[in-house]
């Protein structure tokens, strides 16, 4: 993908957008960047809404609302679309999917790992950012040891799942329904074949669980 420059000339969303390419810049420094660069206070609050601040990821997710009264909301990411954005994004996710899919017919094995973690500095970790972090793979692919073999699928703060007295295992439980209605009659996912396997360059499998 190619990537964005930064123009002086260019709104700030432009510009907070090719800022957000480099990874070590957090959103307050792009922010500080753009504030430099221009004569006015809009970028002082450039990119604050979500789906501003990380366009492609806020397409995948999902709301649910779990829980015995339905009061606990679970933000996830929806399987099928996610799956189609890693294919477009990693090749290598893409080969061993497809490889995988030729192989076994389609009929793919899904396993989701979970574990509390913290994010940032392991020598001084910041108790409030401790989160409960999901992600799921296939049992068929060649490799699992590779990160970029996982995918996302949920990530809550240990200390809101406390407070409002829901579980690890409830969690888990909203997640692993949620997927099972998205994929229990398989879904669509477009993959770029070899032209020597498919003469049209593309094909539509199915995942079933």
């Amino acid at each position: 993908m190619k990537r964005r420059k930064l123009r002086p000339e260019d709104d700030a969303l432009t510009q907070f957008q090719a800022l957000r390419q480099l990874p070590r810049l957090s959103q307050a420094d792009c922010r500080d960047v753009i504030q430099l660069l221009r004569d006015d206070d809009v970028g002082r609050r450039t990119g604050v809404r979500e789906h501003l601040a990380y366009p492609q990821a806020s397409k995948l997710m999902r709301k649910i609302m779990a829980g015995e009264h339905k009061d606990v909301p679970v933000h996830m990411n929806f399987l099928p679309d996610l799956l189609q954005a890693k294919v477009e994004a990693c090749p290598l996710f893409a080969r061993l999917l497809s490889d995988a899919w030729e192989r076994y017919d389609g009929q793919l094995t899904l396993v989701v790992f979970s574990d509390d973690t913290t994010p940032g500095n392991i020598l001084a970790p910041r108790q409030p950012k401790k989160s409960c972090m999901m992600y799921c793979s296939f049992l068929e692919l060649d490799v699992l040891f590779l990160d970029s073999c996982w995918l996302p699928l949920s990530n809550m703060r240990t200390n809101e799942l406390a407070e409002r007295g829901f579980s690890h295992a409830e969690y888990l439980r909203c997640v692993l329904e949620s997927v099972h209605d998205a994929a229990q009659h398989g879904c669509a996912i477009t993959l770029r074949q070899g032209s020597v396997l498919r003469p049209q360059n593309e094909d539509i499998f199915t995942l079933g669980t």
